[in-house]
């Protein structure tokens, strides 16, 4: 029997999000790379204004991600954000390091993990509008 580590599928809303996008998987596709692209190196920024204690500009950043993980169906990864931002509004400066690891590793699984087609909301609502 193998003994592979299990990661959580970092796109476990994937579905949903298509569907919440009339079903256009190519736009749900082209949104994740951007953000792939885009926030490649959040950690590093999220980090930075903890250490430099930005709590509350942290804390805004947090729930931007928060929210942009949750529209695009990465439920792991918007949860760290979740958690990261309620640790900064209860003041608990002491638990970041380890959520801002979690962070770190959720989202290097959305960075180098490839999304392609194989959606079952495919086909409904505008799918194939260009």
């Amino acid at each position: 029997m193998s003994t592979k580590t299990f990661a959580p599928d970092p796109f476990s809303g994937r579905n949903e999000a298509i569907c919440r996008l009339g079903g256009l998987e190519d736009l749900y596709i082209k949104s994740v790379k951007s953000f792939q692209a885009n926030y490649q190196d959040s950690h590093a920024v999220l980090s930075g204004l903890v250490n430099q204690k930005r709590y509350e500009e942290a804390r805004i950043y947090a729930h931007s991600l928060k929210g942009l993980a949750a529209t695009l169906g990465m439920q792991n990864l918007s949860l760290c954000c979740q958690s990261i931002e309620n640790a900064i509004i209860g003041g608990n400066y002491n638990e970041l390091p380890y959520l801002l690891r979690s962070y770190e590793i959720s989202l290097f699984h959305v960075i180098q993990s490839k999304v392609d087609h194989n959606s079952s909301c495919v086909g409904t609502g505008l799918s194939g509008l260009k």
